[in-house]
């Protein structure tokens, strides 16, 4: 299809329902695909890119959010994660991190430590980002209870002391592990 045919498809398209229009972008050596940009070079060997829409905004969780620090440092480091598993180049993933670094400032993160969390993706291979994580079976009790800033000690209480648990036989078959907290929304 040349191009004049598919701007003229285009055109049909947008004239079949008046509120609804498509876009389109025509490129010889790239293609966007959810969140992704796949690159031909001249020499015809492909690399891929993250893609993000020029209206993204980058709207994180602020750092003054009411949830857990570790969840909040988490959100760096699962990003990072996600331009490990695109960004085909370890150069252009370095620089991805730096960009995507600045967009946790704006949210109240701090910039370094904010990239401690995304560096620590470099360690890892594409590839090794792409496999599927098995996760062990655990025997930990869930001690869930509802999320405030303040009661942070629960966990660290409960972590702390679950060794009395041990001193009855009964209770020590039921807690061999030591609880695991989990948080629900307040």
């Amino acid at each position: 299809m040349d191009n004049d045919s598919l701007t003229a498809f285009i055109e049909y398209l947008n004239g079949v329902v008046p509120y609804i229009k498509f876009t389109h972008e025509v490129s010889h050596n790239s293609v966007n695909f959810l969140g992704t940009q796949v690159i031909k070079d001249t020499r015809g060997n492909i690399s891929t890119d993250v893609y993000q829409k020029p209206t993204d905004t980058h709207p994180y969780l602020h750092w003054t959010s009411a949830h857990p620090s570790h969840l909040k440092y988490s959100i760096p480091y699962s990003q990072a994660l996600r331009l490990r598993r695109i960004c085909l180049a370890t150069d252009t993933l370095k620089q991805r991190i730096m960009e995507y670094s600045n967009f946790f400032v704006v949210c109240g993160y701090q910039k370094g430590r904010v990239l401690a969390e995304m560096r620590k993706v470099l360690s890892i291979t594409q590839e090794e980002s792409l496999r599927a994580r098995e996760r062990g079976a655990t025997n930990r009790i869930p001690l869930v209870t509802t999320y405030n800033p303040h009661t942070t000690f629960i966990a660290e209480t409960a972590n702390r002391n679950w060794h009395f648990l041990q001193s009855e036989e009964r209770l020590a078959r039921i807690f061999q592990e030591p609880p695991l907290t989990a948080y629900r929304r307040p």
